[in-house]
């Protein structure tokens, strides 16, 4: 199977009820255009996400690779 890797983003409200779009990764397959797995909330920059997004693809990050790359991308 061959995954793509996309942005996702959401809308998120504070304490203070003010809504914040954040960021995540959705990983679909290229063959039938479905999510595989979804991973939300990781970046409050659209640009950080879409070099980490843009990363994945160019890498051929495998799906099994998706949870630690995100893990290592938040602690950097």
């Amino acid at each position: 199977m061959r995954y793509e890797y996309r942005i996702k983003s959401d809308i998120i409200r504070d304490e203070q009820d003010t809504e914040h779009e954040v960021y995540g990764i959705a990983a679909y397959d290229i063959t039938t255009n479905t999510p595989i797995k979804i991973i939300g909330d990781i970046f409050c920059e659209r640009e950080a996400a879409e070099w980490f997004i843009s990363l994945c693809n160019r890498l051929g990050l495998s799906i099994e690779q998706l949870d630690e790359a995100v893990e290592d991308v938040i602690c950097a």
